[in-house]
């Protein structure tokens, strides 16, 4: 619940002057409000102390030896706001004595997030429904969810964007899917370029097991760190028309850009659809190229999946995912 001018912390490390301020007296949670979150009082450490039988702390501890001991006080330092906490954390961190590159996480990147963005997600006209009977909070979520369809239809330049898939590999393989049954051949046959992260590849591998789908995934080249096109094309003419889809990254697990209009028209001349996963960070004015425009006469690719988790929730722990799903949706982009 929000309450006046009270919203929640979103899962930030933050000290006492970063709380928002309580329309109530802040003697009412003495406990959130205390410095380093130690609320324990002198008075609570003898009634816990005398409860167990002991006469103080150091009874209580006589079994440790007294070298062993840390001395009170312990000499805390000032707390840190958030931002200056990540920057220390992260100067920290460059003392380790490791690889300087690290692919852990499948690139997700960790951007700051605006202050007003916990303010705008507590308006109470995007509110996320609590149940179904309350209307004004399913009017909320129904607002919520077109803002942010209308927001990736801009980035994008597709027609249609879902809201959304658990991540970006089920996602992809939602893409799959869905390729497959716009294919009026029927279709069932994937190639995917070696450039795409390899935790996707293997959420692919094991949700297509005992269906209909399959795929093989072309190597990159090693001189270039991209898909190798020239291997790409041959498979691609081999499959002639057991082929679905060719499905490509715009930015590959290496970080380096594909030829987006090549693959997109490779998989048109193919009878194939052109599946990419896309970065919408990547998308804004003055980014990348939008995947409704992928092509030498800039049709489009057919399908596209990403991760949106960045949009506005710092990374922690590997979730949450949100997967970006879209497709074409227009009178000119045809079926094969």
């Amino acid at each position: 619940m929000i309450h006046g001018n009270f919203l929640p912390v979103w899962g930030c490390v933050m000290s006492n002057n970063h709380i928002p301020p309580l329309p109530y007296d802040a003697s009412a949670l003495p406990r959130e409000r205390v410095r380093h979150y130690i609320p324990v009082t002198d008075q609570e450490v003898r009634g816990m102390c005398a409860a167990v039988g002991a006469a103080g702390l150091d009874d209580l501890f006589d079994h440790i030896p007294p070298d062993c001991r840390i001395v009170p006080p312990l000499a805390l330092p000032e707390e840190l706001p958030y931002d200056a906490l990540y920057e220390h954390m992260v100067a920290q961190s460059g003392k380790n004595r490791l690889p300087g590159v690290s692919f852990v996480g499948d690139a997700l990147p960790h951007y700051a997030v605006h202050d007003l963005v916990p303010f705008v997600a507590g308006l109470r006209e995007l509110l996320t429904a609590y149940t179904p009977y309350q209307p004004e909070r399913s009017q909320g979520t129904l607002m919520t969810q077109w803002l942010y369809q209308s927001c990736l239809v801009a980035l994008t330049e597709f027609e249609a964007i879902n809201a959304s898939q658990y991540d970006r590999a089920t996602a992809l393989v939602e893409a799959l899917h869905t390729a497959a049954r716009l294919s009026r051949h029927k279709r069932t046959h994937f190639l995917l370029a070696g450039s795409l992260f390899p935790q996707d590849v293997e959420v692919v591998q094991t949700l297509l097991q005992d269906t209909l789908l399959t795929f093989d995934v072309v190597p990159i080249d090693a001189a270039n760190g991209t898909v190798a096109l020239a291997a790409l094309e041959a498979q691609a003419a081999a499959c002639g028309d057991r082929l679905a889809g060719i499905v490509f990254p715009q930015v590959g697990s290496l970080g380096c850009l594909e030829d987006v209009d090549r693959l997109t028209d490779l998989a048109h001349a193919q009878g194939a659809k052109a599946v990419v996963v896309i970065d919408p960070m990547l998308l804004a004015t003055g980014g990348l190229k939008p995947p409704g425009r992928f092509g030498r006469e800039g049709q489009g690719a057919d399908l596209l999946v990403g991760e949106g988790q960045p949009l506005a929730i710092a990374p922690h722990f590997g979730g949450p995912g949100l997967g970006i799903f879209g497709v074409r949706f227009n009178r000119t982009h045809k079926q094969d």
